[in-house]
């Protein structure tokens, strides 16, 4: 599990905007309108929505990323506790095999994702690092 801002990612790439997820299911909160690719297809993205970017997927954050954006990682061993788990991690709801992203539109208002999610996983990642 990690959270993180979209500046770290890509300084931790060697600057470059581009990156595999690999094994990782990713959850992008968006706080200003922003331009994602995943596997080729561009997506604008509206502020206040949250991107839900499966495993083995080609992202590359656009130009126009001026704000950071959030970036929630988990593997799939992180997430699933049980088999009901594993059925709605991989079922259509956010992540699956038919789209390569799932977007979310309006997931909370900017203070409500910075306020109260982001700062509540940033204290979960604290105590499980």
């Amino acid at each position: 599990f990690n959270i993180g801002l979209s500046s770290d990612i890509i300084k931790r790439n060697d600057n470059l905007r581009k990156f595999n997820t690999k094994d990782y299911f990713a959850i992008f909160l968006a706080n200003k309108d922003v331009n994602l690719e995943v596997q080729s297809t561009t997506y604008e993205i509206e502020a206040g929505s949250a991107i839900f970017i499966g495993p083995q997927k080609e992202i590359r954050f656009g130009e126009d990323l001026t704000a950071d954006i959030y970036c929630i990682t988990f593997s799939e061993d992180f997430y699933n506790k049980s088999s009901k788990d594993s059925l709605f991690l991989n079922s259509q709801i956010f992540f699956n095999f038919y789209t390569d992203a799932f977007i979310a539109p309006y997931f909370g208002s900017n203070s409500f994702n910075e306020v109260i999610l982001v700062e509540w996983l940033l204290k979960f990642k604290e105590k499980t690092t």
